[in-house]
């Protein structure tokens, strides 16, 4: 079975140049945990999944050397609030995935992707067509449904 018979052709993208907090807003909207960044040609240039914005406002943790007792835990400085405030201007392909993007091909096989989402532990994987457009995606569940529907149903 090919990529093609059963990947979810009608994929929600986002522009590299969309804001973050477009982004947060088309999760809410859509009810997905992560969406293909494409360039103005509609070609992958990235993934960005909710962890990615979870890490980006995590507010972040300095450790600090003091001359008494050697090791002492700060918070920076910044509030979550001002984190937050900031995401409209960065863009997200600020904190996308953008190197070793794992995607794969409409003609690839089930078996490719069964291996990709169980080796790298990912939730979604972007299909993508000979030019590199973005034409679907795969999710876990996806590939559940189809392994239930196509082999476990003629056993």
């Amino acid at each position: 079975m090919k990529v093609k018979d059963f990947m979810i052709s009608n994929v929600y993208t986002i522009n590299e140049k969309e804001s973050v907090k477009s982004a947060i807003k088309q999760f809410m909207e859509h009810n997905i945990g992560g969406m293909p960044v494409v360039n103005d040609d509609g070609n992958l240039t990235g993934m960005l999944t909710d962890g990615d914005v979870l890490r980006f406002i995590k507010p972040k943790n300095i450790f600090a050397f003091d001359y008494y007792s050697s090791l002492t835990y700060v918070y920076d400085k910044e509030k979550l609030e001002e984190i937050v405030r900031y995401l409209k201007d960065v863009s997200v392909l600020q904190i996308a995935k953008k190197r070793s993007i794992v995607k794969v091909y409409e003609e690839d096989e089930l078996e490719v992707v069964l291996e990709l989402l169980a080796k790298h532990h990912f939730k979604k994987v972007p299909v993508v067509n000979k030019e590199n457009k973005v034409i679907g995606v795969i999710s876990r569940g996806d590939l559940i449904r189809t392994i239930q529907e196509t082999l476990l149903e003629n056993l």
